[in-house]
């Protein structure tokens, strides 16, 4: 058991994998308390990096602890034992293991369902975005979302206000990650630029997440989380545009015939690989150590299947907390495509020189690539 402890705030949290702690009880803890250690060598975990960008002055190695007070009901536990539910649930509609973390991490953020060589192979094939509530997951779930709530007639605004709340509640649910609450605040901007009648501008909600972040933690500008998710947005929206000529390409779409409208989707796509890999490469080489050269491979793959993913994993979740068996069936298609997807990163990674060690850069380098 590792608590870490808030100074400033004179706040103790418990990471316990056992649950007869609930969320906001009262615990003493009998143990011994360390500060987070810088690294020692080129590589290693950066303990106190990590710690601070959670707001945790210390860290204690408990020995034994006595629950005090369980505490009253509050929204934090019910979403952790439904959270739990849940994971449980989907391991049991789906025995592969693999497929099972892999969908857990996606839809729950529950990370610790994944295999240490799912969670390799996901990384080398540069694929380890998808793992994670980001704002791909929670734009396709809260559109979704938005959609059956005006399917069942309520109006705009209202669904539009409704789909931002329950991707607030949904971000608490998954644990509230760095990638996900960026991408709440982008979200309930989009959803409130809706529902008051004006247009959304993705930078400026960018903006707004990260001035809304680093207000409340300043640290986050020490987490690798927080440049990979901020610099994949920051990709689409600013560098895609340009490269693409989205303007001049909008004036254009009318007047293609279907085999041209199927090649200009292609292009689509490569110019937004292209885009994210202008800003991730350096960020991959200065967290990783090491840059991913195919893959452009799964990521292709992935781009045409994940809504087919996240939605028909999002319908056989929730039909799964009624009836396994029915869940079961509607997860099939889920399971198929995670199947492949897993088939498609194993294969890139037994292609030769699939990952360049590179090692970190320089801080010149950095600078110097940022510049050109």
């Amino acid at each position: 058991y590792v608590l870490r402890g808030e100074g400033s705030k004179g706040k103790i949290y418990l990471l316990a994998k056992r649950g007869d702690l609930p969320v906001g009880a009262a615990v003493r803890v009998y143990g011994t308390v360390k500060k987070p250690e810088s690294p020692r060598n080129p590589g290693m975990f950066d303990e106190k990096t990590y710690y601070e960008g959670k707001g945790c002055a210390f860290y204690v190695i408990s020995e034994r602890e006595e629950v005090v007070d369980v505490g009253r009901w509050n929204l934090g536990e019910a979403l952790r034992l439904e959270r739990e539910r849940c994971c449980a649930v989907l391991k049991e509609m789906m025995p592969e293991e693999e497929e099972a973390g892999v969908l857990s991490a996606m839809l729950l953020g529950e990370r610790s369902e994944l295999t240490e060589e799912t969670y390799l192979a996901y990384q080398q094939s540069g694929l380890l975005h998808l793992i994670s509530v980001s704002g791909m997951h929670l734009m396709l779930l809260g559109m979704a979302l938005r959609r059956l709530l005006m399917a069942l007639h309520l109006p705009k605004t209202p669904a539009s206000l409704a789909a931002a709340a329950g991707m607030v509640l949904y971000g608490m649910f998954t644990g509230s990650g760095t990638a996900t609450v960026r991408a709440v605040v982008m979200f309930a901007v989009r959803m409130g630029a809706v529902a008051v009648g004006r247009t959304y501008d993705s930078l400026s909600a960018l903006s707004l997440a990260a001035i809304l972040m680093l207000a409340e933690n300043p640290s986050y500008l020490e987490q690798s989380g927080f440049w990979l998710s901020f610099g994949a947005v920051t990709a689409i929206s600013g560098v895609y545009p340009v490269l693409a000529g989205e303007k001049a390409e909008r004036k254009r779409r009318g007047e293609k015939t279907g085999l041209e409208k199927l090649a200009a989707k292609g292009k689509e796509a490569a110019m937004v690989y292209l885009s994210l890999q202008l800003v991730m490469i350096p960020l991959q080489a200065w967290y990783f150590y090491e840059i991913p050269l195919f893959a452009f491979l799964p990521n292709l793959f992935a781009g045409a299947v994940m809504t087919a993913v996240l939605l028909t994993g999002a319908a056989g979740l929730l039909a799964g907390l009624a009836s396994v068996k029915a869940g079961s069936v509607v997860l099939l298609p889920t399971r198929f495509l995670l199947t492949l997807l897993r088939q498609m990163t194993a294969a890139v990674a037994q292609i030769p020189g699939n990952v360049w060690i590179c090692g970190q850069p320089e801080k010149w380098q950095m600078a110097g690539y940022g510049i050109i």
